[in-house]
C-alpha cells in the first residue's frame, strides 16, 4: 500500500531542477518498494516550511541498522538481496547536494527506514 500525504493548502514552490527532483523521488520510492514486503506500507509526505520543503519516504520494511546507513550512499552498495546497481541513494545524495539540501536516514515510525530530504526554497 502506498500512502501519499499532502496538505493542499500549503505552498510547495521552490527553485530546483524538475527532472532531477523526478529522479530523486523515483529512486527513493523504488528503494522503498524494493525493501518493503508484499502487502507492506510506504508513506510519502511533503511538508512546507518558510525556507525549506521536506520530502519524506518511509516504509515498514526491515530497516537498516544505524551502523550501516552511511554505506547506503556508496556507489554500487546494495542492502540485502535486492535488484539494481546500488546507485539509487548515491544519485539521490548528489541531487540533494546540488540543491544545497540535506538527506537524513532514520528509523521510520512504521518500522522500517525513513529517508528525509530537505530542499531549500531558494537556490544557494
Amino acid at each position: 500500500e502506498l500512502m501519499l500525504e499532502l496538505d493542499e493548502t500549503a505552498d510547495y514552490s521552490l527553485r530546483a531542477d524538475a527532472p532531477s527532483l523526478g529522479i530523486l523521488l523515483q529512486n527513493l520510492v523504488s528503494n522503498a518498494v524494493q525493501h518493503t514486503p508484499e502487502g507492506g506500507l510506504i508513506r510519502v509526505s511533503l511538508n512546507a516550511e518558510s525556507q525549506n520543503i521536506w520530502l519524506q519516504v518511509e516504509d515498514n520494511g526491515p530497516g537498516v541498522p544505524v551502523g550501516q546507513r552511511e554505506k547506503l550512499f556508496e556507489r554500487f552498495y546494495r542492502q540485502g538481496s535486492g535488484q539494481g546497481a546500488g546507485l539509487g541513494l548515491s544519485i539521490v545524495q548528489r541531487i540533494v547536494e546540488l540543491h544545497a539540501g540535506e538527506i537524513v536516514l532514520a528509523d521510520s515510525p512504521l518500522g522500517g527506514l525513513q529517508v528525509s530530504v530537505r530542499l531549500p526554497r531558494a537556490s544557494a
